[in-house]
């Protein structure tokens, strides 16, 4: 009987009426949500003029056109029509402004798994730990960013040509209002560059960095751009997933992948074979296989086989560009050669041989990468007595194991899936190298095979 008396209250009460909610925190039916000013207008999910959401109410999906006070909480797909504006409150539901004159978000805070996209966000506003950041949020304060605040898909970006076609951010953008520093000159002022003569540009076309230094070049992929934690030491690193890292003075990390500098002598190759080059996976791990079969899904070795073989049904072959590109030491003419691991009896790796600008003969290995790093870092770790894993830029990978370093690498053959465990599971297959170390079988979830050689 209560119940309904204060609903009918409720209802009595109030003249602008857009929709009903429950209130979050006693169960009651609120029809008062939203308190429309004056020359408001409020018509079932749409608010136009000037509105206060009432505290402890939930502002559950809508659009709003004008100016809204929140005392409650806006939660759901919520639209903000142009230069639309939300001062205080909660936010926990997926936001999205308008492109061309984005909506505000003024002294609010921001939930854990809200979203947000084309607003600016006031200095007063405080974000959640796991806030999502799509198109077009800008900052007007540095202070409003948490460490680890993965400001990538509010960058501008272009696909990535010659790739896969991801979005790949421009390092030139930023995410505030005022522009802020530019991050590849803030790049530029590590010391593994400017300082040490070498030559950062990021390609407008392709989105791809270029690094020339003495002796030496890279090409890597920008992937990822977050707040950086204030406690990283500034420079370039190699992270635990074989990825560099850049950390600037200006509070930004970002990660990038290395890729071929030279894609077309690697596709000219595998076409000879009747294969193709179309897939990047997991740290951009490149499959080679037929056209018609060739998917992320169906990317799986029971086997090591050549590069140079023949395309069969049973399994495909992976490999990831190394960082470094550097003069030749091994061939005479642009393609792709074949060399002996050492350390590993009838194990061979490969490289791939073009001439740069200058027509010098250049040299970059196609290093070894598990098909699947996650599924194979959790399937190590469950190992008894490993304490610690990592993969570097050449594909080595590095388990501390009862005190001892092991060291190994994957094989570029991958068999196809078949009926396996959900989990990953390492098989032992006896010393296939003649080093003395035990090398193993790896099963990812879903039966996908491929091997794993250790070093001596």
């Amino acid at each position: 009987m209560l119940r309904h008396l204060l609903e009918g209250l409720l209802v009595f009460h109030v003249a602008n009426v857009i929709r009903s909610y429950r209130d979050r925190f006693t169960g009651l039916l609120l029809i008062c949500l939203l308190i429309a000013a004056p020359g408001a207008v409020a018509d079932d999910g749409t608010l136009s003029g000037n509105a206060t959401i009432t505290e402890n109410s939930v502002f559950n999906g809508g659009t709003i056109n004008g100016s809204v006070d929140n005392r409650g909480e806006i939660a759901g797909e919520v639209t903000l029509g142009r230069n639309a504006s939300v001062t205080g409150g909660r936010i926990s539901g997926q936001v999205t402004g308008d492109p061309d004159s984005p909506a505000r978000i003024d002294d609010a805070l921001i939930l854990s798994g809200a979203g947000l996209e084309n607003v600016v966000v006031g200095p007063d506003t405080a974000l959640g730990p796991d806030v999502a950041l799509g198109a077009n949020v800008r900052f007007e304060s540095e202070g409003s960013l948490h460490p680890g605040l993965d400001l990538t898909a509010s960058l501008d970006s272009v696909p990535w040509v010659g790739g896969d076609a991801r979005p790949v951010p421009r390092l030139s953008d930023s995410v505030l209002v005022d522009g802020g520093r530019d991050m590849l000159d803030a790049i530029r002022e590590l010391e593994d560059f400017g300082p040490a003569g070498a030559v950062l540009e990021q390609d407008e076309t392709s989105g791809e960095l270029r690094v020339h230094g003495e002796g030496f070049s890279a090409t890597v992929l920008p992937i990822s751009v977050r707040k950086a934690d204030p406690h990283d030491a500034t420079g370039t690193y190699v992270d635990r997933d074989g990825n560099v890292r850049f950390v600037t003075q200006t509070g930004r990390e970002v990660v990038a992948m290395p890729v071929l500098a030279n894609r077309d002598v690697l596709t000219g190759f595998l076409d000879g074979l009747g294969l193709s080059l179309t897939v990047y996976v997991d740290r951009g791990t490149m499959i080679m296989d037929t056209v018609t079969r060739i998917t992320p899904q169906s990317a799986t070795s029971d086997e090591e086989q050549s590069a140079g073989q023949a395309p069969d049904d049973s399994g495909y072959n992976v490999g990831r560009a190394d960082l470094l590109v550097v003069p030749a030491t091994r061939g005479e003419a642009p393609g792709v050669i074949e060399y002996t691991v050492p350390g590993m009896r009838g194990l061979v790796a490969y490289s791939v041989l073009f001439e740069d600008e200058g027509g010098t003969l250049m040299q970059q290995d196609i290093v070894p990468s598990p098909i699947n790093w996650s599924a194979l870092q959790q399937g190590i770790a469950e190992l008894p007595g490993v304490t610690d894993m990592r993969i570097n830029e050449q594909g080595i990978i590095t388990v501390e194991l009862d005190g001892e370093t092991v060291r190994g690498r994957m094989g570029y053959r991958v068999e196809r899936g078949r009926d396996g465990p959900g989990t990953t599971t390492l098989r032992e297959l006896g010393d296939l190298t003649g080093n003395g170390r035990i090398d193993f079988e790896v099963e990812y979830p879903g039966g996908r095979r491929q091997r794993l050689y250790v070093y001596p």
